[in-house]
């Protein structure tokens, strides 16, 4: 069934990076495509293609209801998902970082064991793409990385691509993961290192103090090891492999983001360049951050 929804009669609950949010009900809401590309349009079908095939598989994602169009835009329903985030929690709950980075990790597990859509982009040719677009990053660091890239595998995991504590919702005692948006195929390691730049890395926001840049950086690279050591466990991936991952994602990264994430990504993989001329080897870069 295909719906069509009356959106001045529709309360606007939230706005994404590509869609809005609307109540439909106390358990409804409703996914909006804000614009109409070929790309986007695509990319909304697969994220509501993609939950549902991890609900029938028991994954920790919200359901999804009938496909329709609201205000002449692509549209779908999902469940609605009323708690917090596991990063608001976080925030709540500073000491309790060890569990939730375990809790991480095992609902990370549940999308990198799930082989992905074959129309899913494979996040090797994306990342050659946007660090070859990368003009933070110099022709040598370019090199770089995409000789890294060269010589990492490709894969067929579904990987979240935007996996962080931001994404998971809570509700009920259970957590759900949304936002499948930036979907990908792939090595299962890429995605571990996305998301451990993302959780381990706090970039230094305007205006903020060095006191507390300290204290949320240091929360923030506590919290990243223990979803590593934990995820590591389960997929025995080697720290060589995750280090030129790391590299790679951040040369990626320096092409969006904020600009202070993207400066930060780009000074990243420049000292794992010098790291790797003066010998030392790719496991220890992660230490560079």
């Amino acid at each position: 069934m295909h719906m069509v929804y009356d959106l001045p009669d529709m309360k606007l609950l939230a706005r994404g990076g590509q869609a809005d949010i609307y109540e439909i009900d106390s358990a409804r809401i409703l996914r909006v495509l804000r614009e109409t590309g070929e790309h986007s349009v695509q990319a909304l079908h697969a994220e509501r293609a993609i939950m549902a095939l991890l609900r029938t598989r028991g994954a920790s994602v919200p359901e999804v209801y009938e496909p329709g169009e609201a205000g002449g835009m692509p549209a779908y329903a999902m469940q609605r998902i009323s708690g917090p985030s596991m990063l608001e929690k976080m925030m709540r709950n500073p000491l309790g970082i060890g569990g939730y980075g375990k809790t991480l990790a095992d609902l990370h597990l549940e999308i990198l064991c799930t082989t992905a859509p074959g129309a899913l982009q494979d996040i090797n040719g994306r990342a050659k793409f946007l660090i070859n677009r990368a003009s933070l990053l110099d022709e040598d660091d370019k090199a770089f990385a995409l000789s890294l890239l060269d010589g990492l595998p490709a894969g067929d995991a579904l990987m979240h691509g935007d996996f962080h504590p931001g994404n998971i919702l809570s509700d009920g005692g259970k957590y759900y993961i949304i936002d499948w948006f930036g979907a990908t195929k792939g090595d299962p390691v890429s995605d571990v290192a996305h998301t451990y730049l993302l959780c381990a890395d706090k970039p230094r926001i305007p205006g903020e103090s060095a006191a507390k840049h300290y204290f949320q950086k240091t929360f923030a690279r506590r919290f990243g090891n223990v979803y590593l050591k934990r995820i590591r466990s389960k997929l025995g991936f080697g720290m060589d492999e995750f280090g030129k991952w790391l590299a790679v994602r951040a040369a990626e990264r320096s092409v969006y983001g904020q600009p202070s994430e993207r400066t930060g990504r780009a000074a990243f993989v420049k000292a794992c360049r010098n790291a790797h001329l003066k010998g030392t080897g790719s496991a220890r870069w992660y230490k560079f951050l």
